[in-house]
């Protein structure tokens, strides 16, 4: 089957590690009290819940300073925030944790078994519109979309089937150069002046085969 007639259905190897919902707001009054209105209006969604400081949550490759600047708060103000952690989701494959603070809520989807993004976008989109709808003075600084890949390839070329290379730029390695590194970032921007930050990029490393062997890798 050619790429261009194969949906993301048609798809059966998993290469998906993680998956991170994340939104950086200001505007809650109360987060206690719109903690107890998300449990009436989740509930049954997740069967455990704790509160826990932040210097215990992986927000994984993203700083506090980045939410700091996207909130033009200071770092410390974001650290002493009490986390509202909801875990153990009651539908979907995966093992999913939702955090929930005064300034940001990270929903990290941890790949066990999957098979698609829809469930997690319905219900994120939908926490979206409930966190707005219960917020009077709620003001949304970032939504940002992060997927972590867990597939190593042996070769460039390899990579190349499952990853477009217009979306990479390989241009190097047919300059007679090896590609170790690339980081690309376009920050685009809506006809409704949203702007979209989109980042990705790949690395080359070694890994150890059973009979001690290093073998270059290379992940997206």
């Amino acid at each position: 089957m050619e790429k261009d007639k194969i949906g993301r259905y048609d798809l059966k190897d998993n290469i998906m590690n993680s998956i991170f919902f994340r939104i950086d707001y200001q505007g809650i009054i109360s987060i206690d009290a719109f903690i107890d209105e998300f449990v009436k209006k989740f509930k049954g969604t997740f069967t455990i819940f704790e509160r826990v400081y932040n210097n215990r949550v992986d927000l994984f490759l993203t700083s506090y300073q980045e939410i700091s600047e996207s909130l033009s708060l200071p770092v410390k103000e974001i650290e002493q925030q009490i986390v509202h952690r909801f875990r153990d989701f009651t539908f979907g494959t995966d093992k999913i944790t939702l955090d929930i603070s005064k300034y940001y809520t990270v929903l990290h989807i941890e790949c066990i078994n999957y098979e698609s993004i829809d469930s997690y976008l319905i219900f994120f989109a939908e926490f979206a519109a409930f966190i707005h709808e219960q917020n009077e003075f709620l003001q949304v600084r970032r939504l940002g979309l992060r997927k972590v890949g867990t597939a190593l390839y042996d070769t460039i070329e390899e990579l190349k089937k499952d990853f477009e290379p217009k979306y990479f730029d390989f241009d190097f390695e047919e300059k007679g150069f090896n590609s170790l590194k690339r980081e690309l970032r376009d920050l685009l921007s809506t006809k409704e002046e949203i702007r979209i930050d989109f980042r990705r990029g790949f690395e080359a490393g070694e890994a150890i085969s059973e009979e001690g062997v290093k073998l270059p890798k290379y992940q997206a």
